[in-house]
């Protein structure tokens, strides 16, 4: 296991979680995702890992990780990577039904090499309800 990348909402004040459809990793290789970690997301009883962490990075556009309304103060998603990796563009995709991009709005992206920050990638600061596909943020 390599690096990690974290994503968090600096709004703790705003009790609405986060949806990814997909989180997107770019380098001079091609850099996978091997697991994930986060807080908490919405269980639904009858399909507990319908809007898992693992959601944000199966390759599926047509579904997504989300944080349970009421439940995001305090949350994270730590995203570990394959390896250590020199990161060009990092792309998280907002649901693809449109519902709920503004929820994308102050999510901080860094990236860290063990227990170390290796790069704040920024926050995220504006959303388009009407395109709310990619949002880049470059290391």
């Amino acid at each position: 296991e390599g690096d990690m990348l974290y994503l968090t909402d600096l709004d703790y004040s705003d009790p609405t979680g986060h949806n990814l459809a997909e989180v997107k990793i770019y380098g001079i290789v091609p850099i996978a995702i091997v697991r994930s970690e986060a807080k908490s997301w919405y269980k639904d009883d009858s399909n507990p890992t319908l809007l898992a962490p693992s959601k944000a990075y199966d390759g599926d556009y047509n579904t997504f990780y989300s944080v349970k309304d009421g439940d995001a103060v305090g949350n994270f998603l730590k995203l570990y990577l394959s390896g250590s990796f020199r990161i060009g563009i990092i792309k998280l995709t907002n649901r693809l039904d449109g519902c709920c991009a503004e929820r994308i709005r102050d999510t901080v992206v860094k990236v860290y090499s063990g227990n170390n920050e290796a790069g704040n990638c920024g926050t995220i600061s504006d959303y388009d309800r009407n395109k709310p596909k990619d949002v880049e943020a470059q290391t």
